[in-house]
């Protein structure tokens, strides 16, 4: 073992390698274990997981969706560098390509490339909408502004082409619950709010069919501030 230790070390001095190329492994030759969508999936449900078996060698991994395919792309709809094995995306109808691949510090994995096409509906029943911001669990400072403790926080959400409006349902922890419609085509609204711990979900709406509500999800206003 000592001699490899030497042989790398004069590699690395020599410049023909660097310290992460000799302790990285070589992934260029791998292809990730693609566990959905399918490949070449139609369907009608807009908001879609990605996801792929974990690569114990791999840092992170890059998701790239493009529409209609990588060969002649008219717009990429993602480029994105992930931590996890699994990502949710909302598409409008169309025909789309993705492809996913490892990174470590030194080299990155082959593409594995998978088609989806989504088709148009003007049913909501089996739809997801997909909750943008606020995140779960963040936490949010309210500075003093005119003696009251309120911060204006964003609330966004993926967009469903057949929906008329969307109802969205603000929970406080104290307090009464707040309920905001919202005109489809819009999909954020500000709202201004004091110290607590609220729940937020949303549902989207036309003349036909409702979608389920959205899965919950929790943040915190403070009014406690660190300079």
């Amino acid at each position: 073992m000592r001699h490899l230790y030497w042989i790398a070390l004069i590699l690395v001095m020599s410049g023909h390698v660097s310290c992460t190329e000799i302790f990285e492994e070589d992934i260029t030759n791998d292809s990730l274990v693609v566990l959905g969508p399918a490949d070449g999936i139609q369907t009608e449900r807009a908001t879609q997981t990605f996801w792929w078996e974990e690569d114990e060698e791999a840092i992170i991994y890059n998701l790239q969706i493009v529409e209609p395919t990588f060969d002649t792309p008219e717009r990429l709809v993602l480029d994105t560098n992930l931590s996890e094995e699994l990502f949710k995306a909302s598409l409008q109808p169309g025909q789309y390509q993705w492809r996913v691949r490892g990174e470590n510090g030194a080299y990155e994995s082959r593409y594995v490339v998978r088609s989806i096409q989504v088709d148009s509906t003007v049913d909501l029943s089996q739809q997801e909408i997909l909750l943008l911001n606020p995140s779960d669990a963040l936490v949010y400072d309210a500075p003093n502004i005119d003696g009251k403790d309120s911060v204006k926080i964003f609330f966004k959400w993926g967009e469903l082409v057949a929906a008329d409006r969307y109802i969205l349902n603000l929970i406080p922890e104290k307090g009464q619950p707040i309920t905001k419609e919202v005109l489809g085509g819009s999909t954020s609204i500000p709202l201004p709010l004091t110290k607590d711990t609220y729940r937020w979900t949303i549902r989207a709406e036309n003349d036909d069919s409702k979608s389920p509500f959205s899965t919950e999800r929790t943040f915190f206003v403070d009014t406690t501030r660190t300079n």
